[in-house]
């Protein structure tokens, strides 16, 4: 299927953001000598950077910085509101050295994943000052040092004046506090905002970033941990909720409500086709079983099979019939035209159970006759 992604445009703030100031010229230096070679697909860029680097601090800069510094910001990418996918994404951006924000990000989070941190992609709008408007934006998130930190390659890449891109990397964005971050990147999902008081929408449009100390907090580590475990439909429905009661809905966050309420609906129509083809499977194995059973009689119950074996030949095609129609009776298409089908084989599946009951019937008879009588039963 075809991702949807929000055009994300390119933002350069001033202020900086990050909490301390640490040299890293050396690292960004190590960074910069990868061969091109080594460049086309994140993979190569972990490889290269587990071979080269020892702490995780130093692994992430050297991320940060290839990411920044591999792409050139492409204004003409902005003119296209329907994305690809994460992998498109990333396999364009690091074989044309271009690409929007969402190109940044993505690749990033790839890398990073590849070297053996913890990061994410994080979705939302973003603006320069309190008086400029909001953007769609991209940036991620990683967890180092048993903390989340907040990362903005993008932002970290250059500026653009007069529609012309124009490189200059700057350490600003590197690994900034999600306290700091807030005052500038509003994720469309609190939880990735990580801070114990979450701002909402309303208060992020009015600059207003300290809760009232009455405010209950939130365990975003908790909440973090429990997501992980969820199927995948029922983490969108978590986010989708979250999102929803984050204050005002802007244009912005209705288009990703949007875009979160097809993707479900898309899953839980992929779900229920699993589901019934499984079902299908189920009969399918259930009817052969059956039929093997049928022939078997038919030839007398020959060749001789132990009674226990003879008596499996029904058990089994009755356990999966009858855990084929449990699955079908717990489908709930919308589409008319799929509930008429699964009505259609919940009745082929009652019939064939109840002709299976009138053969397991003679079979208890047959199993409880003396061996030398049983030959009348024909």
């Amino acid at each position: 299927m075809s991702f949807f992604r929000i055009l994300l445009y390119l933002m350069l703030f001033s202020t900086v953001l990050s909490a301390q100031q640490v040299d890293y010229s050396l690292t960004d230096k190590k960074a910069a000598q990868i061969p091109g070679s080594q460049t086309q697909n994140p993979e190569a860029i972990a490889s290269y950077i587990n071979a080269t680097f020892q702490t995780e601090q130093e692994r992430i800069r050297a991320i940060f910085y290839l990411t920044a510094t591999l792409l050139e910001y492409d204004l003409s990418l902005l003119k296209d509101g329907e994305g690809a996918s994460p992998e498109a994404n990333i396999a364009y951006g690091l074989t044309h050295g271009k690409g929007v924000c969402q190109h940044y990000a993505e690749i990033f989070a790839a890398i990073c994943q590849k070297v053996g941190i913890k990061a994410h992609v994080v979705d939302g709008y973003s603006r320069q000052s309190e008086s400029s408007q909001f953007v769609s934006h991209a940036w991620c998130a990683a967890f180092i040092d048993n903390s989340w930190s907040l990362y903005d390659p993008t932002w970290s890449s250059g500026y653009v004046e007069k529609r012309i891109f124009h490189p200059k990397f700057t350490n600003e964005y590197f690994q900034v506090q999600p306290a700091e971050m807030i005052k500038t990147h509003m994720p469309f999902d609190p939880l990735n905002e990580f801070l114990r008081m979450p701002v909402t929408r309303d208060e992020f449009n009015a600059g207003q970033f300290v809760k009232p100390s009455a405010t209950r907090p939130f365990n975003f580590t908790d909440t973090l941990m429990a997501m992980q475990q969820l199927p995948e439909i029922e983490r969108l429905k978590e986010t989708y909720t979250r999102i929803e009661r984050n204050g005002t809905v802007n244009a912005f966050t209705r288009l990703r409500l949007s875009y979160l309420k097809q993707e479900i609906a898309v899953l839980k129509q992929n779900q229920l086709a699993s589901q019934f083809n499984d079902a299908v499977t189920l009969v399918n194995e259930g009817v052969n079983g059956y039929n093997v059973f049928i022939s078997y009689r038919n030839n007398r119950f020959k060749p001789e099979k132990p009674d226990s074996v003879v008596k499996s030949m029904t058990d089994k095609p009755e356990s999966q019939l009858k855990e084929a129609l449990v699955i079908l009776k717990g489908l709930k298409p919308a589409d008319a035209y799929v509930r008429k089908s699964i009505a259609e084989l919940i009745n082929s599946v009652t019939n064939a159970l109840y002709e299976l009951t009138e053969q397991q019937a003679f079979l208890k008879r047959y199993l409880n006759t003396e061996k030398s009588r049983r030959k009348e039963l024909f």
